[in-house]
């Protein structure tokens, strides 16, 4: 069995409980637990969060990244000190990996 060359292995990015709050991180900091209730589910709690910034926002918006490109260096900053709080409590949510693909992408750039 022959083994796996690099460009075979991939790495999940994960965003706990949902990609948006990557997209939160944008406008504020935030280690507050998401959880669903009778009436909305994790993903729909963070949405109406989210919703306070860009009440136009929908799952696949076109432009999200064109408007939050000015933004970005904010979301890096506090996704890595959620991150830390995440590993500091034991709890995943929230949390997110994304800024370090974003980072990555950037390195790339150069």
């Amino acid at each position: 069995m022959a083994s796996a060359s690099p460009q075979d292995t991939f790495f999940a990015i994960p965003s706990v409980p949902s990609f948006e709050y990557w997209i939160l991180l944008h406008f504020e900091y935030t280690t507050q637990p998401f959880t669903a209730t009778p009436k909305a589910s994790v993903g729909q709690q963070v949405l109406r969060n989210l919703k306070v910034y860009m009440p136009h926002y929908e799952k696949g918006l076109k432009t999200v990244f064109q408007e939050l490109i000015d933004q970005i260096d904010f979301a890096i900053n506090n996704a890595r000190r959620a991150l830390e709080e995440s590993e500091r409590t034991g709890s995943d949510n929230p949390s997110t990996y994304v800024h370090e693909l974003v980072c990555c992408l950037r390195d790339l750039k150069k």
